[in-house]
């Protein structure tokens, strides 16, 4: 954090404090549009459509490149498993349930023949399928040898694991996988499928 007594600053005249509250993201959005120099035959992406990656983008598109936006497909299952914590304090170390909610998203840089990024019944019967296989149950079946618990990161990571398969022939090119332990926690796993 930066901090700057009265003395220092400088005020600008007639520059509305609303809009001068962007020129940070503006100088940061330009050094991204410097960094990214002008090949034109390489391909920008940028993530996010926050502020930063819009003005990103805005400033891209005017020096005559196209960031490459990425389009997406997701759905959700909600799912009842149990799993231990070993030395957590209170209930966690028990065996206990948790109500998961599993949420995928699938991802490619341009839709297919069929304008799609994939084909959501596809993606739906593999999800079906696989919280069918862990709903009420253990989840130290899935439980990787490397790992001392199922935490939610790695059942996002066995779920991405799972799926990537079928993701990848149904057409998709990334899979982002989050699990939500509650309405507000979740842990998550995301990568580019091999093909």
């Amino acid at each position: 954090m930066f901090t700057a007594q009265a003395s220092e600053l400088v005020p600008l005249p007639a520059v509305d404090p609303a809009a001068a509250i962007l020129f940070p993201l503006v100088e940061t959005a330009l050094q991204v549009k410097l960094d990214a120099g002008n090949g034109y035959p390489d391909r920008v992406i940028v993530l996010g459509a926050g502020v930063l990656g819009l003005l990103t983008g805005l400033l891209l598109q005017r020096a005559g490149r196209r960031p490459l936006v990425p389009c997406e497909v997701g759905l959700s299952r909600s799912v009842r498993a149990f799993h231990i914590m070993p030395g957590m304090p209170g209930p966690e170390r028990q065996l206990h349930d948790h109500d998961y909610r599993i949420e995928i998203v699938v991802d490619r840089e341009q839709l297919d023949e069929r304008g799609m990024v994939c084909d959501l019944d596809v993606l739906e019967a593999a999800l079906t399928e696989l919280t069918s296989r862990v709903d009420g149950r253990n989840l130290e079946e899935i439980r990787s040898a490397e790992a001392e618990a199922v935490t939610v990161e790695v059942f996002a990571r066995w779920v991405h694991d799972s799926l990537s398969p079928i993701v990848l022939a149904a057409g998709g090119e990334t899979l982002a996988v989050r699990v939500w332990e509650t309405a507000v926690a979740f842990g998550g796993y995301r990568a580019r499928l091999a093909g």
